[in-house]
Order: C-alpha cells, then sequence, then structure tokens
C-alpha cells in the first residue's frame, strides 16, 4: 500500500486545478487508499497528542467532496499523504486559486499577470542584445529572505492573518522591483489591486474584500491626513485578510516618523521633505505616523551589497551557469557603483539636466521646485514658459532664440537609453493625444530635494503659480511662501486657493493677514464670501479663525450662506467640530439644521464616528436629533473592527439612555470572530454578558478557549487575566493545559507576562511546563525581554531554568558587536550570573569590534559603573578613539562623553580631532551633540573647526532638526557660524527662526524678498 500511496502523490497534478471541484478530485487521488479514519488516525499522531492537527470526519468531507478547507487543514492533510514539505506551496497556490475564483474588485489582476510597467518598475535602458519589453534578471536582494525580518519571510507570515509592509528605499534603488519579484514568488495567485488614490481606499475599507495584494507604489501619493490612507482603514483592510504592499523614499519616511512639534496649520508632506514646513508646527503627521507604526517596514540600501554585486556577476556570466544578462553585463562594466540605478537611467538623467541649455535647466529646475513645494498636479506648459525666466540670467533672457521653450521642453521629455525621460507627458485620463502637464522623473524630484533644499525660487515662480497652478495645489504652495517669509506671495496664492473654495487657505488668510493688518476686515471679508462650505472640517477651523481674530461680521456673513444645508456629512469628527464652532457662533437655527440633518444621513459603519456625533449632540441639547439617530439602530450596524470605537459605543449608549441597543451591540460582538484576538473585547464583553446574560458569557469564554491566540504570548497573557478576573474559572483551567506546550516562544516580553498572569490561577505544573520549554527556546533577539523573562522565571522558583537560559545568552553574545556584549551582560548581570558576567567582560575588552561608537560608549559605560578597572584599561589600550566610525554622530558625543568620564584624555584628544574634520555632519541634533561634548572637554579648536563645517555642509532638507543646531552653535561660542546658519534658514522653510534672532520680527513684519532683504509695507490691495 505504502508504493500505491507514494504512486498517487506523484500522479496528483495541483498544476492543473482552478476550481473547488477540481482540487477536491486532486486531493481524492493524493489520497488514494486512505480512508477516514487513517487520515484521522495519522494527524493525530502527526500532533503528537497535543490535539493541535486533527483530520474529524467532518472535516474530510468538506475536503474531499467539496474542496473546502482552511489553510492549517490543507496543510495537515498533506502532511499525512507523505507530500513533501518543499512541495506545500504549489497545493496551497491551488488552494488559494479556488477561494478567489472571480476578483474580488474590479479592476483587479491576479498577481502572476501583474504588468510590471503599470505597477511603477523603472523601464530599463536600451543595450544591445536586450528585448526592450522585457525586465533584466532579478538580482536577489540581501533583505528578500532575511530570517524573521525579510521581505518573502514576513509576506508569508502575511498571507495567513494579512498585513502591511512598506519598502523603505531611493529611487532607482529597485525596491518597486524587489517587492514585485516577492509578491509574485509568495502570492502568485493572488489578485492585486493598484488603488487609483486614497479614496477608493477608503471605499474598499467600507467593504473590506478579504484576501488581496494591495499595491501601493509611491506611499505618500496615498497619504493627506485624515483625508489619506489612515491606519483605521488600513487596519480593517489587514483584519479582512488583505496584503497591503508599498514603497516609501527615506525622506518622506523620515519625515512622517519624525517626533512631532508645535503647528498654526497642517501643509503638504512634501513641504517637510523640501524644508517648506514651519518649524513651530504640531503633530501635523500624526495620521501617516500611525499608519507607517501598523506596517512592517524594511529599508533597502540605495546601493547593491557586495553580496548583492556578487549574485549579479554571477548572472551575467555564462561560463559560470548565469544568464548572460545584457543588462546586467552593462552595468558591471561601468565605473559607477549603482547597479540599479545605472539599468534605470540615472546618471542620464542627472547628465540630461546638467549638460542641457540654460533654458533646460530653467524649466527643469520650475518643474524640481514645483515638486518639491507642494505641487501634486502634473505641471502645465504655462506655468513652466512664464516660471522660466527668472531661473536665467539678464544676458540668457536677452540671448534666448524665439523657440526656446520648445527647444528646452523637446529636450528635457526625450526617453534617454530607451527608458526615462527627465519630464513625462501627463494626460488627462480620458481623451486620446491630449498632454494636460508634465512630471519630472522621480530620481530627479528625489535628488532635487536635497540639491536645491537651500534655493528659494524666483520671483517669475510665484507669480507663474498664482496664474497657472491647479486649484488644489495653491494652499500648500502658500503655505511654502509663507514660510519662507515671502509673505506677499503667500497671500495671493491663498486668496487665489480661497477664490477657488478652499477653506483651509481662508482661515490662513484670515489669521496670517490679520497679524500683519489687524485692523484691515477685507480678508475676512473675503474669506466669508467665497470660502466653500462642502468641507465640515475645513469650515469649523474657518469659523474658528475668524472667532480668534474678532470678526464677527464676517462670521455672520459666512453663516448667512447657511453652511449646515451644504456642508457634506463624510466626516463625522470634522461634523462635530462644525456643529461645536456653530454653537460657539451663536448660530442656534444653524445648530439645529445641521444636528437635524446629521442624525438622519449620518453613516453608520464607524462606530467612532457615531459616538462623537452622539457627544456633541448631547451637548447642544439635540435630544430629538439623539432619539432619530438612535431610531437608525448604529449597534446594529457599526463595524466591529475598531474595538475600542464599539467599546466606547457601548458605554455612550448606556450614557444616552439605550440600554437595549447597547446590550444588542454586546451580544453582536460576541459573536464575531474578532473578539477571540481582542482582550479588550473579551474584557468588556463578559463584564457586560456576565451580569445580563450569564450563559453568553460563558459561551464566548468557551469560543476563546477553543480558539486562544497562541502565536501572540503576550495577548494570550492579557485573556488569560481577563477570563480569571471575570470569573471563568473553568475555562482558564482548560486554557492553561494548552498555553505550556503550544504558546509561540519568539516574544520573550510575552512568555513573561504569560508567566505573571498565571501565577494567581495556581496553575503550578503549567508554570513549570512553560518555564522550561522558554529556557530551552525563548527568541533570544530581546535583551529586554529576555531580561523580564529571567526575572519571572526567579519568581516562580525556576532556578534551573534561569541559568539554563543565561547559559543561552551567553552563547548568544557576538563579540564583534559591542551592543550585542552590552545587552548581554544587561541579562546576564539580571540574573546574578557573576562568572559568565566576569567571563564575557574580559573577552570583550579584549576582543569586542571598535567600529561602532554607540557600542563602544555603551560598553565602556558598563565597564566603568561595573568597576571592571583593568577591562577598562584594556579596553582604551586599543584606541578606540582612533578606530571608531564617524559616521554616527551621536555615537561619537556618547564615546566622548564615556571616555573622559574614563579619564582618558589621549583618546578624548584623537577623538575630538578625527571628529572635528571629520565627522559626517548630516545629523543635525548629533552635530549638536558632539559640539556640546567638546565644549565640555575645552577643545575650543574643535569646537569652531566642527561649527565651521556644520555651518557650511549641513543639508537643509531637514530644517527642524537645522533648527535644533542654532542653540548648540551659541552655546558653543560659535556666534558667527550661529548667525551664518541662521542666514540660510529662511531657504529652508524656516523663516520664523530666523526672524527670532535680534530685532527681524519687527525688521521682517511683511516678510522679506527673494534678495534676503525686507519687504516694504504692503497691504490687501496690493494683491490681484
Amino acid at each position: 500500500m505504502a508504493s500505491t500511496d507514494a504512486k498517487d502523490t506523484a500522479s496528483a497534478n495541483p498544476a492543473r486545478v482552478q476550481s473547488s471541484t477540481e482540487l477536491a478530485g486532486a486531493l481524492n487521488t493524493l489520497r488514494g487508499r486512505r480512508t477516514y479514519a487513517d487520515l484521522g488516525k495519522a494527524a493525530r499522531a502527526l500532533a503528537g497528542g497535543s490535539g493541535t492537527a486533527r483530520l474529524p470526519s467532518s472535516t474530510l468531507s468538506d475536503l474531499l467532496l467539496k474542496g473546502r478547507c482552511e489553510r492549517q487543514t490543507l496543510e495537515t492533510f498533506l502532511a499525512v499523504c507523505g507530500v513533501p514539505r518543499d512541495q506545500h506551496e504549489r497545493w496551497l497556490a491551488a488552494w488559494e486559486r479556488t477561494r478567489t475564483a472571480t476578483a474580488p474588485v474590479p479592476g483587479a489582476v491576479r498577481v502572476r499577470g501583474a504588468g510590471w510597467r503599470s505597477l511603477g518598475v523603472h523601464v530599463p535602458i536600451e543595450v544591445p542584445g536586450a528585448h526592450p519589453d522585457t525586465l533584466p534578471t532579478y538580482v536577489p536582494r540581501d533583505i528578500d529572505e532575511q530570517p524573521g525580518t525579510g521581505l518573502r519571510p514576513w509576506l508569508r507570515v502575511a498571507a495567513g492573518r494579512g498585513g502591511m509592509v512598506v519598502l523603505v528605499g531611493g529611487s532607482c534603488a529597485g525596491k518597486t522591483r524587489c517587492l514585485l519579484t516577492a509578491v509574485q514568488q509568495v502570492l502568485p495567485d493572488w489578485w492585486l489591486l493598484h488603488p487609483r488614490d486614497a479614496a477608493q481606499l477608503t471605499e474598499l475599507a467600507d467593504r473590506p474584500p478579504g484576501r488581496l495584494v494591495i499595491w501601493l507604489d509611491e506611499l505618500q501619493s496615498y497619504l493627506n491626513g485624515a483625508d489619506g490612507l489612515t491606519a483605521a482603514n488600513a487596519s480593517r483592510l489587514i483584519q479582512a485578510g488583505a496584503v497591503i504592499v508599498a514603497t516609501i523614499w527615506p525622506a518622506y519616511h523620515d519625515t512622517f516618523l519624525a517626533a512631532p512639534g508645535p503647528a498654526l496649520h497642517r501643509t503638504d508632506p512634501a513641504d517637510a521633505v523640501s524644508g517648506t514646513a514651519s518649524a513651530g508646527q504640531s503633530d501635523r503627521y500624526q495620521v501617516e505616523r500611525q499608519l507607517l507604526k501598523l506596517a512592517h517596514r524594511i529599508h533597502l540600501a540605495e546601493r547593491c551589497s557586495p553580496a548583492e554585486t556578487d549574485r549579479a556577476r554571477h548572472l551575467a556570466d555564462t561560463a559560470h551557469g548565469g544568464t548572460g544578462d545584457p543588462w546586467l553585463q552593462a552595468a558591471l562594466r561601468s565605473c559607477d557603483p549603482g547597479l540599479t540605478q545605472i539599468i534605470a537611467a540615472a546618471p542620464q538623467l542627472l547628465d540630461r539636466w546638467r549638460n542641457g541649455t540654460p533654458y533646460a535647466r530653467a524649466i527643469l529646475a520650475v518643474a524640481a521646485d514645483a515638486a518639491r513645494l507642494g505641487v501634486h498636479s502634473p505641471l502645465a506648459v504655462e506655468f513652466m514658459r512664464a516660471a522660466a525666466p527668472g531661473y536665467c540670467t539678464p544676458a540668457q533672457q536677452a540671448q534666448a532664440p524665439a523657440n526656446w521653450f520648445e527647444a528646452a521642453l523637446d529636450y528635457a521629455t526625450q526617453p534617454l537609453a530607451g527608458a526615462a525621460a527627465a519630464l513625462t507627458p501627463v494626460g488627462d485620463g480620458m481623451t486620446m493625444g491630449a498632454t494636460t502637464g508634465y512630471r519630472m522623473a522621480d530620481f530627479l524630484d528625489q535628488r532635487a530635494r536635497t540639491d536645491r533644499a537651500d534655493q528659494i525660487p524666483p520671483h517669475s515662480f510665484w507669480t507663474a503659480a498664482a496664474v497657472h497652478t491647479h486649484p488644489t495645489d495653491l494652499h500648500r504652495l502658500g503655505a511654502a511662501a509663507w514660510n519662507r517669509g515671502l509673505y506677499r506671495h503667500a497671500a495671493q496664492l491663498w486668496k487665489n486657493a480661497t477664490k477657488h473654495g478652499h477653506p483651509a487657505a481662508a482661515a490662513n488668510l484670515v489669521t496670517r493677514l490679520h497679524r500683519l493688518h489687524p485692523t484691515d476686515p477685507r480678508p475676512a471679508h473675503y474669506t466669508a464670501a467665497h470660502a466653500a462650505l462642502d468641507n465640515s472640517r475645513d469650515l469649523g477651523n474657518l469659523l474658528y479663525a475668524l472667532r480668534t481674530v474678532g470678526a464677527k461680521t464676517q462670521a455672520a456673513e459666512l453663516l448667512a450662506r447657511d453652511p449646515a444645508v451644504h456642508v457634506a456629512l463624510d466626516n463625522a469628527f470634522g461634523v462635530a467640530a462644525l456643529l461645536g464652532e456653530l454653537r460657539e457662533a451663536g448660530a442656534d437655527g444653524q445648530v439645529a439644521a445641521l444636528a437635524k440633518r446629521t442624525a438622519t444621513r449620518l453613516a453608520l459603519d464607524d462606530p467612532s464616528a457615531v459616538v462623537t456625533v452622539l457627544e456633541v449632540l448631547k451637548e447642544v441639547g439635540a435630544e430629538e436629533d439623539i432619539a432619530v439617530l438612535l431610531a437608525r439602530d448604529p449597534a446594529a450596524h457599526v463595524a466591529l473592527d475598531n474595538e475600542y470605537g464599539v467599546v466606547t459605543l457601548v458605554h455612550m449608549l448606556r450614557e444616552v439612555g439605550a440600554s437595549g441597543p447597547a446590550s444588542a451591540l454586546v451580544e453582536r460582538t460576541a459573536a464575531s470572530p474578532l473578539v477571540l484576538a481582542s482582550p479588550l473585547y473579551l474584557g468588556v464583553l463578559l463584564h457586560e454578558l456576565r451580569v445580563e446574560t450569564p450563559d453568553l458569557a460563558a459561551a464566548l469564554a468557551e469560543r476563546v478557549v477553543a480558539h486562544p491566540p497562541l502565536n501572540y504570548p503576550r495577548r494570550v497573557a492579557d485573556m488569560v487575566t481577563v477570563l480569571w478576573n471575570e470569573g471563568a474559572n473553568v475555562q482558564v483551567a482548560a486554557l492553561v493545559e494548552r498555553i505550556a506546550t503550544q504558546v509561540a516562544l519568539d516574544d520573550a516580553y510575552g512568555v513573561a507576562d504569560l508567566l505573571e498572569a498565571l501565577r494567581p490561577v495556581a496553575a503550578a505544573d503549567q508554570i513549570a511546563a512553560l518555564a522550561k520549554r522558554a529556557a530551552a527556546r525563548v527568541a533570544l533577539d530581546d535583551p529586554s525581554g529576555v531580561m523580564a523573562l529571567v526575572g519571572r522565571l526567579r519568581e516562580v522558583g525556576a532556578d534551573e531554568q534561569v541559568a539554563a537560559l543565561v547559559e543561552r545568552a551567553a552563547a548568544h553574545v557576538a563579540l564583534d558587536d559591542p551592543s550585542s556584549v552590552v545587552a548581554g551582560l544587561d541579562v546576564l548581570q539580571s540574573a546574578g550570573a557573576d562568572e559568565q558576567v566576569a567571563a564575557l567582560v574580559e573577552g570583550a575588552a579584549a576582543h569586542v569590534a571598535l567600529n561602532d561608537p554607540s557600542g563602544v560608549a555603551a560598553l565602556l559605560e558598563v565597564l566603568r559603573k561595573g568597576g571592571a578597572r583593568n577591562q577598562v584599561v584594556v579596553l582604551l589600550a586599543r584606541d578606540p578613539g582612533v578606530h571608531v566610525a564617524l559616521d554616527n554622530a551621536f555615537g561619537v558625543a556618547a564615546l566622548l562623553g564615556e571616555l573622559r568620564e574614563a579619564g582618558a584624555d589621549g583618546q578624548v584628544a584623537a577623538l575630538a580631532k578625527r571628529a572635528a574634520a571629520h565627522l559626517t555632519v548630516d545629523d543635525p541634533r548629533g552635530v549638536a551633540a558632539v559640539l556640546g561634548e567638546l565644549r565640555e572637554a575645552r577643545r575650543d579648536g574643535q569646537v569652531a573647526a566642527l561649527a565651521k563645517r556644520a555651518t557650511a555642509e549641513l543639508a537643509l532638507h531637514r530644517p527642524h532638526e537645522v533648527a535644533a543646531l542654532l542653540p548648540a552653535l551659541h552655546e558653543a561660542g560659535a556666534a558667527t557660524q550661529a548667525a551664518a546658519l541662521a542666514e540660510r534658514l529662511p531657504a529652508a522653510g524656516m523663516f520664523a527662526q530666523f526672524a527670532e534672532v535680534g530685532d527681524r520680527a519687527e525688521r521682517f513684519r511683511y516678510g522679506r524678498g527673494r534678495d534676503g532683504s525686507a519687504a516694504a509695507h504692503w497691504s490687501w490691495e496690493d494683491l490681484q
């Protein structure tokens, strides 16, 4: 029979499977002569009696008669049928095809059939012997299969539970090709959707389609605060099983994740990347930050690593089994080290800009400045033609031929080596042969954000923008102008944006011009007459602005236009804020009208939105409208994937006297599978149900025990605590039986929490079993978590397990990594492992690598504070000040401090001299830290030298961090350098910080000219 089964295994072909019926047939062939009883017995043997892998008859019937099952069931079936592990992917791909026989949303395509051009992969250069419609052979990247955190391992995990991954890399670094290849490799039979914009993503989130790859190349294009892709919408898609894959430039990534500061208004993401946003602004990117923190982020280096280059050489070399790829051969022959950049024509793009005529360079500079300062729409021909003269010298203007613009545009739009062009024409999406504008190649766009960060566009740029820019871009350009001190240009841009109905621009126009001309009512009159009435959030902000400047008459004019009747109701939070502003304005009629509309027409899918509206209706006393809203039964309609929103809604419903709907929502939520993954849901629901419907509470507890999230030990710990606190003792007892042998051990902190949660339950045997497993197998990549686990093991009396874990932790330390040594010492010291500490200290002082200044500083601190004087001497004798790398300014600062504390004056002198001459100065905060340490060490010569270098060389593409350097320069006595840096601030969009020096606030009351002089008095009547 064994030979027959083996024959059946070989003959079944998953590649032919396209439907559930065909899958059932192929699996029956694979099954051979095995009976249901045989399969069930084999599954139990495979699980070792733990019950994790079962094949009951009902499950087998669904599988073998209907071709329906869950992924884990199929994997168990394949295992008991003897299918080798490396062949499972073929069967899982067939299973995926049967589950998604039709596209879940219009416009979706199979991943394996997705076109690389439409997904954003750069067209490669033309080389002899290469087919123009194909891509170069893919060179495997280091991040592809990196264990644990690599791109493809992550995708394999996300295939089973959904997720979001963001690949961070520069233009032409190969990130889009890397991502596409990984998705095609891991998820070839999934459907893929490339959304047109953020609005389509919002529509998808309202009705999540389930298992779908959502392709977001250049993620920044889908982000715009609450109007872009949000973490809440992404979570809904992920929880439904979607895999969101995205790419983003490093500058955007770093800006969105940077620590927030105070703000007067929100600006465009591109503003902060290029220095447009004012440095004293609020958490403008909270929405974007929340989204990025939701994602698994992987960084792709701009240049290929040595290992990647070796792979490329192998693939290009036919003598050693390679494909002889002509693109790779051409790139490897180049002197430029950027392999992917060469294939994407990046060097040719740079040469095109640098070597063009003055007029070609001018229109490219216009395009670059427009993109970095906030223009999202295709750049109009009229804009480039009108703006370009200001980028030319008077002589070049006088000598320009009649066709200067046409020749320059033709030059800029020519494809280079058959690949990209510096400017690419864009149509309107409907009319054939019609060009609406041009976009700059993203490689040049990214490069210009750094190269031109200290350049303020000429007067012609701003006047052209005011006339020829799309209305949606005027507000962002106005912010860019204001933050550079070009107040008059900003006012003109905001005035034009207001004319086109942009209420956010209207609010800026009111507040900013009131500061300049507090007695002039004309800006407020203008905004009240022209502001659009459709956006609730922006309209509320405008009313607030009018109220704060005392423009009561103008606010009345705006209210006379009946905003409550016209405003859209698609943003419940904006509607709530607007209701509050209408109440502040005493517009009771408007409040009543908007409350009535909201109660009858508000979308009921977002529980947080319903809560917000109920709160504000209660505040304004709209009891009848509350009743109308409740009559629409929000408890039956809200989505359940926002656990905090649902829980808050339950409490709010009870607060407004709707106890019945609150109980209905509790019961509805208790029946949802989402509760199985949420300790918050579980605690609230058990508490609610235990009082009114104890049978439902018990049933819910049973469900949780039957399907615990064993891959997440922290979540399991929370659930044990919740169940125990809510009196579900029987269910806790059943759950702990499984925890000790089955819970995942990849999160040491989570395992420590779980041990703590088990202690009140008095599960001594299970604690002992879990402690034994954890000591032998827990992941050691989180030293803080391991330390917490050591503490928990000691608390439960598991001394043997502490010793075993300490032994593993000591062996895990890599002596070539000082940070690893410090982490290992922390773990060993927390366990009181004095012998291992002594051995590690001895070896580290003599052998630790000296390239990382942060790691060496941390190790030196540990040795010094631990009294290991001999080892400190040994480490210092190896001259770390001479050997550490200088590309980490914060690390250098830390090491200078530690060397000073250790009394190593010679080392301090050596490192100070090196830092002053060679420290990488791309991190302003880090430079400030080094200056502080040099000042403490009284190295005045090095302070002056580093201050001079930093002031001259520092790039201005991270303006908020540049501002942090100014006080450090003053404290270091480098007043001249501080003044020089301050002069550079306006170009970086930091005019507010520039104006804080001396009497500039008054001198530059009306802004500045492009030449740096104070602007003359101007007023509303000077605007067009």
